[in-house]
Parts: structure tokens; sequence; C-alpha cells
């Protein structure tokens, strides 16, 4: 994981794999069937743009492994109190960062429908004096040629 911190896909299908083998390792059907399918989930668009776009802010990859190694050096001292303490406290962090993102792109969306949109205030690049090319001229296409021609 150390290795892949900059490979943003990369560093997504390490963690899934890093949860799927905790979930396994831990002997419970019902727990390795759950994290299966939340990671087959993870895997759909939103929620893979909504983790690109927290895995892009600056520290948190690195968080995240200082967050799984602890998880991983507690399972492996076998302090289930301390694994249960530190999972749970990442798992709220991840759901934190995911559910900010979530409410950042409800809000983006509001901004630019209202004509509201302020770049700054979200993660992206500015295309002020830039060129910008669109493939299709469908609903999405439309929506970006209009917002943009303003």
């Amino acid at each position: 994981m150390k290795n892949a911190i900059t490979d943003i896909p990369k560093i997504m299908e390490i963690d899934r794999e890093f949860h799927i083998n905790i979930a396994r390792a831990a002997h419970n059907n019902l727990l390795y069937s759950m994290v299966f399918y939340l990671n087959d989930l993870l895997k759909e668009n939103l929620w893979t743009n909504m983790k690109e776009k927290s895995w892009s802010i600056p520290g948190c990859p690195q968080k995240y492994l200082e967050e799984h190694i602890a998880i991983f050096n507690a399972i492996k001292n076998k302090d289930s109190k301390d694994a249960r303490k530190r999972m749970y406290d990442h798992l709220a962090g991840v759901e934190k960062d995911l559910l900010s993102e979530a409410d950042r792109f409800v809000k983006s969306k509001k901004w630019v429908v209202g004509g509201e949109w302020v770049a700054w205030k979200f993660m992206g690049i500015d295309l002020h004096d830039k060129t910008l090319g669109v493939i299709g001229a469908g609903r999405i296409g439309s929506d970006m040629l209009t917002q943009v021609s303003k």
C-alpha cells in the first residue's frame, strides 16, 4: 500500500482487499458477505468518483495507510478491543469523508444550476480562459456548454 500511495485506483483496490481480508480472517460469514457486497457496490461509478475525490485530498492516503497499519498491528497483537476501536474510528472517518464529498457534490450541482458556481470551493480545475472539448451534445453535454458559455 505504501508503494501505491500516489496511484489512486491502485490504492483503492488495495484498500478493498485489506477490508475483505480482515473480514475473511474473522471467520464470520455474515461480516464477510457484507464487506464483499459493500466492496462490490463501492466499484460503482458514483462511489468510485467520490472515493477518488476523497483519496485526492492532501494527506488522506497517508492517514488511511496509518489507520490500516494500526488496525493490522492490533489484530497481529491479538488486541481485539484496540482493533475494534481502531476499525470503528477508521470506518467513521471514511464515512465522514465520503459524506462530505457527497455533500460537496449536491451543493455544487445546486450552485451550478443556480448560476452561483464558485470554483475555489471545490476540488477541480478552473476552466476560465481554457479550451474545453465536449464530446456529445446530449443532456449533460448541452448543460455543460450552457454553463461554460455564460
